[in-house]
């Protein structure tokens, strides 16, 4: 399986000048991310064709696998495929099927006929996996060649996310990288184990598992009243994530009661949205000792694995 370094490199000029958010970048982070797919270069480049050749030649020297986003269309300056195919000495190959699904999307979606201009979109670099594109007229393709994998997206934002997500996510698994979330653990002690907790509610599609050891269910921004994440979890809808919880019987000190107190509130709210969460009391205080054991357990537990 290769060990892919990804950089985003956004094309458009609209994304310098501020008109456009680069929102195909944080989508395709994301969703990378959840694969387990590092991304360690994002670019934004305009639509010029020798700042897109110089930023093409650095990052197939940084990456080995570059997902371009934007200049597919049918205008005179969509030239992402162009530029690239230069970059890497390939030619580009004209695909008359790519032509009747762009005549068929004219025909049910704009009811019109498709204009003439449209046919350089069903030209793509020779060799490559098309990614076909039912929601707009502007196909992406993969391809592979001294030891760099470049991916071509639409820019505009619901079609890349389509094709990310219906064609290039089964890719990837076909190069044999899958990450599941029910097997990923968010763990961590004190405000660490607030800090999970929250992390599971903000990206709930990454993560599906939460230990907390001593979490800091207490906190809250200033002003407000303790136990402001607990609110938060009450305020939003259940996602699929799984909870262990572990406080010390001798944490009763603190705003809301202490540790324990609020860990069992939490707890409560968490059962009450129908999250399955397991609480353990452990007789100690806020300390390692009790963390390195309820560590080891609360691992063992949610990856399925027995106590020896």
């Amino acid at each position: 399986m290769t060990a892919y370094r990804v950089e985003i490199i956004a094309v458009g000029t609209e994304l310098l000048l501020g008109n456009v958010a680069n929102t195909d970048a944080q989508f395709l982070s994301e969703m990378l991310a959840s694969v387990g797919v590092d991304v360690l270069y994002h670019t934004a480049v305009g639509d010029n064709p020798a700042r897109l050749r110089e930023v093409v030649d650095i990052a197939r020297g940084r990456a080995n696998l570059l997902v371009f986003t934007g200049g597919l269309g049918p205008t005179y300056d969509d030239m992402t495929k162009q530029i690239v195919c230069e970059a890497f000495g390939l030619g580009l190959e004209f695909h008359p099927e790519i032509v009747e699904e762009i005549r068929h999307y004219f025909d049910t979606v704009f009811r019109r006929e498709m204009p003439a201009c449209n046919l350089q979109q069903a030209y793509l670099p020779r060799g490559c996996t098309v990614l076909h594109n039912p929601v707009g007229t502007a196909p992406g393709c993969i391809f592979e060649t001294g030891g760099v994998t470049a991916v071509l997206l639409p820019g505009v934002p619901h079609e890349c996310r389509h094709l990310a997500e219906h064609e290039l996510l089964p890719w990837l698994r076909g190069q044999g990288i899958a990450m599941q979330r029910q097997k990923t653990v968010l763990a961590g002690s004190s405000y660490g184990g607030i800090a999970s907790s929250w992390v599971a509610l903000r990206y709930p599609r990454l993560f599906g598992n939460v230990l907390s050891l001593s979490g800091s269910y207490w906190w809250a921004p200033k002003g407000d009243a303790p136990g402001w994440l607990t609110r938060q979890y009450q305020q939003s809808p259940p996602y699929p994530v799984r909870f262990w919880l572990q406080a010390g019987k001798f944490e009763t000190t603190g705003p809301g009661g202490g540790i324990y107190r609020t860990t069992q509130d939490f707890e409560q709210v968490l059962k009450e949205k129908g999250y399955r969460v397991s609480f353990h009391p452990s007789s100690s205080g806020h300390d390692y000792a009790a963390w390195c054991e309820a560590l080891i357990h609360g691992m063992r537990d949610l990856t399925g694995l027995r106590r020896q």
